[in-house]
């Protein structure tokens, strides 16, 4: 199952204009772990924010919802760059961050 799993993620991976990818399931069955180790080994960095975990981070993201500045935040907050060609974005328990849905759901 889990070579399945990495199959379709990789095909997603291959597009050259990638969409946002949301995994959606029950808690605790291996998503992060999925996209963190399988398919971060396939991109140059990862850079993972979780939402339960630092619930100050959504406060970063209520003046503007534009995914340019959405970015620019996120590289802020981390102190990483950003390359969307290279490296993956995993926003863990992105549910704790209403605005930050919308930005995805728009896109």
């Amino acid at each position: 199952m889990q070579r399945l799993i990495l199959e379709k993620l990789l095909n997603w991976k291959s597009k050259p204009a990638r969409k946002p990818l949301l995994i959606d399931g029950a808690r605790q069955t291996g998503k992060t772990y999925l996209l963190q180790t399988l398919l971060g080994s396939t991109f140059a960095n990862v850079i993972r924010i979780d939402f339960l975990e630092s619930p100050q981070m959504s406060e970063a993201f209520e003046d503007s919802l534009s995914p340019d500045d959405v970015l620019s935040n996120i590289e802020l907050l981390t102190g990483k760059t950003f390359d969307p060609n290279t490296d993956l974005l995993i926003l863990d328990e992105i549910g704790e961050c209403h605005q930050l849905i919308m930005v995805f759901v728009l896109v």
